[in-house]
């Protein structure tokens, strides 16, 4: 934010783990009106629809780690809780090719769908940046190039 300071911020955050609940609303009480209107979407996960799934923990004491992937390797298989899931691509698709959009990605595995997901509905033009953690323990890819690859690919042909 520090980059742009005449730019008033429109901030979506999705946090499906309550855990960060507290941190997220401290985090937002520090960031002053004028520079950002915040948006915080507790127990909800940006996904490929509209809808609810199940969260899995990781078992840990404080629960941090968390995945909507019931196969993702550090998560424990029961105990889930169902959090609301919110097209990602409709939420971007509201914006306009002459705003300025930023879509910052760390969904523990989910990442390699809504990438798909937002080129498939061709959306991607009106995203100006993209910031991934990539988890290669969930890519359904070989290789990371495969998936820069497929997702060329799917960009072209639409």
């Amino acid at each position: 934010m520090s980059q742009f300071p005449s730019v008033k911020w429109i901030i979506h955050a999705f946090e499906p783990n309550p855990v960060f609940k507290k941190k997220l609303i401290e985090t937002k009480e520090k960031i002053s009106a004028e520079k950002a209107e915040i948006f915080l979407n507790f127990e909800t996960a940006a996904w490929i629809k509209n809808g609810s799934m199940d969260l899995y923990f990781d078992g840990s004491t404080n629960s941090e780690g968390t995945s909507l992937f019931k196969n993702h390797p550090a998560v424990k298989k029961d105990g889930a809780l169902t959090v609301k899931t919110v097209d990602i691509a409709e939420l971007i698709d509201n914006y306009t090719e002459k705003d300025f959009v930023v879509v910052k990605i760390d969904i523990e595995g989910a990442e390699y769908d809504v990438l798909l997901h937002l080129i498939s509905k061709n959306v991607f033009p009106k995203i100006d940046v993209v910031i991934i953690e990539f988890h290669k323990y969930m890519n359904k890819f070989k290789t990371s190039e495969d998936v820069f690859v497929q997702l060329f690919k799917l960009y072209n042909t639409n």
